[in-house]
């Protein structure tokens, strides 16, 4: 089902769940209406810029996830946005209806030397061209407006490995109560089992099938 949507990952998780970054980032997505650029958020970092520059967002395209990576390189295969960013993060589904994206130039991937991280923030920063080394990514310029915005995934059994079933209900409620409090009526996901997350005893069941 997720096939009709873009994903826009807040903030992927690495060794613990961080809760409170995780909603203060949502909340100024919320606040502000949209999705933002680096530029547009005022977030500009020289050493941090990625394929997207200063001035497009990125998005993962659910429909690519399995295609074929650079050159069909099977060294390089699974490297998407998907498994890098939307697997291990709260994600804001996108709507594909309507919205402009920008299909980059995929190139090799990048990040296995302290060249090709240069390389990569360069063409970032490309004044007319858009590159990727992520079959998934597409980027729209500038911001994308939360009317694009059909629902939140949350990888359920990710975040409880991360730190538990307890954490992540509350997670789940604060997120809940985030977008009731901006007026925004959408559904959660399970990123696992697409099943709708309504309330936190929501979690033990789909942690049963995912099991």
């Amino acid at each position: 089902m997720f096939n009709k949507y873009y994903f826009h990952a807040i903030d992927p998780q690495i060794d613990v769940l961080d809760s409170p970054k995780i909603l203060e980032k949502l909340e100024k997505i919320l606040q502000s209406q949209n999705i933002y650029s680096r530029r547009l958020s005022n977030t500009i970092n020289p050493e941090r810029n990625g394929f997207n520059g200063n001035d497009f967002v990125s998005l993962c395209d659910y429909s690519k996830k399995d295609s074929p990576p650079f050159n069909d390189d099977e060294f390089y295969r699974g490297y998407t946005s998907y498994e890098a960013y939307v697997v291990s993060s709260l994600s804001i589904l996108i709507s594909k209806k309507g919205l402009k994206v920008i299909h980059p130039i995929l190139v090799r991937p990048t990040p296995f030397s302290f060249e090709s991280m240069e390389e990569m923030r360069a063409l970032g920063l490309h004044p007319t061209k858009r590159f990727t080394d992520m079959p998934d990514e597409v980027q729209v310029k500038n911001k994308i407006s939360l009317s694009h915005m059909e629902g939140l995934t949350i990888p359920t059994k990710f975040f409880v490995n991360l730190s538990s079933a307890q954490e992540t209900k509350k997670l789940l409620t604060q997120v809940k109560e985030l977008l009731t409090h901006y007026q925004y009526d959408k559904p959660i996901y399970d990123l696992d089992t697409t099943q709708i997350i309504s309330k936190p005893t929501d979690i033990e069941k789909v942690l049963r099938k995912t099991k």
